[in-house]
This record gives C-alpha cells, structure tokens and sequence, in this order.
C-alpha cells in the first residue's frame, strides 16, 4: 500500500520516499520521460535543500531541463555545506550536456573542500575529459579557484601536478611547503614536480621525507578474511607521475597488486625503501600475507635486499606471495635461458646489457654479435613499452643507444615478424594464479609494438578480434590452437612465481611466440570493463583467483 501525508488544507499527497524509489525504478528502466511527472511530485512534497531532491536530478537533466537539475544540486549543497555528492553530481550533468559554466561551478566548489587526493583525481579526470587539461595555469586558476582567495589553496598545487603542469606547480608547492612542511600528500606532490622537471637530487630528499613521515598506507576496509600488504619500491629512488596518482596512490605502483580493490582481503601498501620501515612494523595492522611489488627491471638488486626482506616476513609473522627471489628468477633472460631450447613455443633471444662505461659503440658491436637485425632494445625500467625502440641496421642501432640512459642497464631482444594477414599485430595476455591459466586479453595494432591503450586516433579493433577475445575468456582450451595451449600451460607449470602473466601471440610463419613472464603486468582488467562489457565479469574473476589465493596462504 503506497504510502501518504495530507498537506495543509487535507489533500493527499504521495510519501516521498516512494515517489523516490519510482523515480530510480523509471530511470534504470529508461523510461526517463515517465519519470518526470512523479520527481515533479516529488520537489512538491520536499522541501529547497532535502537531499531526496537529488533523484530528480538525472531525469530533469536527461529531459533537457538542465539548468533545473543544477539548481537542485546547488541547493542540497547550500543546505548542507562540506557535502560532495550534490557537486559531483552537478558535474556528471554539466559534463554530459556540455554546459562549461556550470561545470566551472561544480569543479570550483569541489576544489575548495578536498580532503583527499583522490577527491583531486576525479576533479582531474574532468578536466581532462572536458579538454581543459593544456590550458596555462593562471587560465585554470581564474576557472576553478574561488575569487575570494588571495592565493591558490594546496588543492590547486597539487591538481597542477596531476595535469602535468609541474613548472607552474613548483612556486605553490614551495609556498604551501613553508606552512605544512610535513605534510606527505604535498611532499609527494613535490618530488613529482621536481623529478619532472629534471631535478631528481630534489626529488629524491622530498620522496624521502615524505615515505619518513607516511612509510605505508592502511586499508580503508577491515575485517576482511584475510590481511595483505604490499612492498614495493620506486624504480628511481624517488616518486615519479604516473597519470594522476598523488599521495596514497604513489605507493601502489603500476600493475596488478595496484588494481587489488579491498574486499574479503585488507590491502595495505608499504615503501621498501622508507628509512622507517622497521618502525612502522609496531604500528601496522596484523599481516597474514606479504606479495612482492619490487621491480630491479633485470638487474640484480643489492646484496642485502632479499635478507631484509626475509626479515621483514618474520617481523610481520606473515607468509610470502611473489617472493622476491621468485621475481628474480623470472627476469626477462632468465625467462630465455629457462626456455630457450622450448620445441613448444619460441622465447626470443633476451640478453641484458650493462653499460659498465663502454662506449656506445662498443656496446653495438657486442649487439651485433649476438643478435640479427632487428633487434628490439628496452630499458629495464619501463612499462607499457615506454622507450622501446627497434633497430633496422647499425645505424638506427647507434641511433636508438644514444636515446638510452646509460645510467641504467638496458634488454637486446631478438625481434620476430608477428603481423597477421589482415595487416595488424595480435597478442594476447593470460594471468596465472596459484597455477590457475586464465587467458583474457588480446590486443591488436597496426604496429609491432603492440599495447591496447597506445592504439592510434582513428584505429578500431577488428569485430573478429573481439569476438575471438571473448571466446577465449569462456573456454580457452577451445578458442586457441593446441599448440598454443601447450605452451602457455608449460610455462603456467614451470613459472615459480604464484601470480604473473604471460604475453604470448604468433610469429608470421604460425610458430608459438612468448614475449614475456612475469609479475609486472595488469591483470585485473577494470578499466576495460567501461568500453568492452566482457570485461566486468573477467576482473571480478581476476579478482576472486587472486583472494582465494592469498586466503589461502592464510596459517
């Protein structure tokens, strides 16, 4: 029975929390036009700044009655100072009808009250998304930041940062650190600026002060089944950008323990290379599982790493997921050595090379040694393949060597003819974990240098490729050749690590190609999920292996 009130003079009027959950019925179920009559009924029965007012947003806005919608936001935000979801969801209706002013005024009232960086990410990702991101600052600053301040607040700073405008980002950020010298959001944002601008003695005392004061992140959820923390490094000593991500999520890296999302598991992050560690062991949560994020990019890591490592596993009481011996045992030559004589499959040729103050051509002639043209050369540091070159003959060789830093060791890898009869390159990514084979992802492009969020303006991924992608993520077995079966199913065995992935394809001439093995990938394919529905049910796959088994490394 439908609820209701009498107004003044005795009329019925409809309860409001059923005009509401009417509303949100009709809206999920497209009837967006059906839904205007009651959210009228419903701003009748409430009063300027109830925030039930809120579900007549999405249909007003959908029906054209923009402005109308934006009003009921800035009322509940009026009512309720300090409150986001009005300003958040002025912006969603502002973004979607293309309305600059009044997405202005909801990313401005939202920057005034951040209090987290990831309140700062999402402004980012709509100013980006708006096409705003280039503007200079003072621009950006007339835009977003209230008149009634005499200077920036930190927000602005650290936003520039995330926009990658570090130049301008510098003097706030110096400013902001006079007055909150220990703040570690600031700090990180910091040594963010200045290691992108080529400063990286600075980056490196800020990263340092700033893991001192904040050595590991706590999970926002608790008491789920298990506990895990996460221990990684930074490849360079010191936070570099990677996206938007500033404070908390600097130190959650770029692969898959970064895409674990709190749930039957506590995620906790923690910096190896903090000066207080040891300490921050007495303030942390207890540990039931400790997973290895530490890259060396090929190189040995020093002596003692793998000791105080161990050490840190028997502070915590904890059992090791990814071991890092385990990380080691799989770089990119020992993958080659393991697998070179392989009659399944084909592992390219991998050397690593260290600079050791030879010359460059010294290095070259070594290269050409071992190696026939092309030849594929990597630095150890990278993902995605950034910085990735391919040598044709010796001098595009000398070429690419000189773009290299020869601070940093760097991989020769023998290159193979991938390209498909329909002009594209494929490869395709599979996850193992706890010895589980999960193929989910192929990508294509028309390049040899394949990676399914560089492909270029204008390219779309084939149907056949699509439709191929998501009958392998039902029955693999049955979607790939045997013989490629065979040989990702090998390497699944024969990996010592608990969980990586495997990028794998085909040469031209049909034989099995594996590219590389190991912990440094993606694998929980959320981002995915927005574009491309198969997804969604993959990631929460992923994500479920992926519990299962740090529960039951549990004791």
């Amino acid at each position: 029975m439908e609820h209701a009130t009498f107004g003044a003079k005795g009329a019925m009027k409809a309860d409001p929390a059923d005009l509401a959950r009417s509303i949100l019925t009709m809206v999920k179920a497209g009837q967006v036009d059906k839904a205007l009559k009651p959210s009228e009924e419903l701003i009748e029965a409430t009063s300027p700044g109830e925030r039930l007012r809120l579900v007549a947003v999405q249909p007003f806005a959908q029906a054209g009655l923009v402005d109308r919608a934006a009003k009921l936001c800035d009322e509940v935000a009026e009512a309720e100072p300090g409150e986001k979801q009005p300003l958040r969801l002025k912006a969603q209706l502002a973004a979607a009808a293309r309305r600059d002013d009044l997405l202005t005024q909801a990313l401005s009232a939202l920057l005034s009250q951040v209090k987290t960086t990831l309140d700062l990410n999402w402004i980012a990702e709509h100013v980006e998304a708006a096409g705003w991101s280039d503007r200079p600052a003072h621009e950006l600053q007339s835009m977003l930041v209230d008149g009634d301040h005499a200077e920036p607040p930190i927000g602005f700073a650290l936003l520039l940062v995330m926009l990658d405008q570090p130049e301008a980002a510098k003097p706030l950020l110096v400013r902001e650190m006079t007055r909150l010298p220990n703040n570690p959001d600031l700090l990180t944002a910091a040594a963010i600026a200045h290691a992108s601008t080529g400063d990286y003695q600075q980056a490196q005392a800020l990263t340092g002060k700033a893991l001192s004061i904040r050595p590991f992140i706590r999970s926002r959820t608790e008491g789920g089944e298990a506990s895990l923390l996460v221990v990684i490094d930074l490849i360079r000593g010191h936070f570099t950008r990677k996206h938007k991500d500033l404070g908390p999520r600097a130190y959650t890296g770029g692969n898959f323990p970064a895409e674990i999302r709190p749930g039957r598991v506590e995620v906790h992050h923690i910096q190896f290379q903090s000066s207080t560690v040891d300490q921050a062991i007495g303030r942390m949560p207890p540990i039931d599982v400790v997973l290895a994020n530490l890259t060396w990019g090929g190189a040995a890591p020093d002596a003692d790493v793998i000791a105080r490592y161990d050490a840190l596993l028997a502070n915590l009481d904890a059992v090791a997921l990814n071991h890092p011996r385990d990380h080691i045992a799989m770089s990119r030559e020992a993958n080659y050595l393991r697998w070179a004589d392989a009659p399944e499959f084909l592992f390219p040729k991998t050397v690593l090379y260290e600079w050791d103050g030879r010359s460059i051509e010294t290095i070259a002639f070594e290269i050409e040694t071992a190696f026939d043209y092309p030849v594929i050369l990597r630095p150890t540091v990278t993902q995605v393949g950034a910085g990735m070159v391919l040598a044709k003959n010796r001098a595009e060789l000398l070429q690419c060597l000189k773009g290299l830093s020869q601070r940093n060791p760097f991989y020769a890898i023998q290159y193979h003819e991938t390209a498909s009869d329909g002009g594209y390159y494929r490869k395709y990514r599979a996850a193992v974990i706890d010895g589980e084979l999960i193929p989910f992802r192929l990508d294509t492009r028309p390049h040899w240098m394949v990676h399914r969020q560089k492909n270029e303006p204008g390219y779309v991924v084939p149907k056949e490729a699509i439709e191929e992608e998501v009958a392998m993520q039902r029955d693999y077995r049955a979607t790939l050749p045997a013989a490629t079966v065979a040989a990702i199913e090998r390497i699944a065995r024969e990996a010592p690590l608990d969980v990586f992935g495997i990028d794998f394809g085909h040469t031209a001439d049909g034989r099995v190609i594996i590219y590389e093995a190991n912990a440094m990938m993606n694998l929980i394919p959320y981002r995915f999920a927005k574009d491309h529905k198969h997804f969604g049910p993959m990631a929460e796959r992923m994500q479920t292996a992926i519990e299962d088994a740090i529960i039951r490394r549990k004791r």
